[in-house]
């Protein structure tokens, strides 16, 4: 039955993944977004796509800083 049954590979992999970035914006002095944090993990031969750590960081943490995007979206609106 799924009930008992283990994690996936995914479940696992997102775990790990989860790991990581928030070591990294933790050593960054929550100063890096999702690209850098990106660059970060293939710096250190961890494949993920940026998509996955923006995924992965909203559904955990919600602590990235408000990109750059965001901050021309505002001012759009004055």
């Amino acid at each position: 039955m799924w009930l008992k049954s283990e994690p996936s590979q995914r479940v696992l992999e997102n775990k790990r993944f989860t790991q990581q970035i928030r070591l990294i914006y933790d050593q960054s002095k929550q100063t890096y977004a999702s690209l850098r944090i990106t660059e970060e993990l293939k710096a250190r031969v961890i494949t993920v796509s940026r998509p996955r750590v923006v995924r992965l960081e909203k559904g955990k943490y919600k602590t990235f800083k408000t990109s750059v995007l965001s901050i021309f979206e505002y001012i759009a609106t004055w």
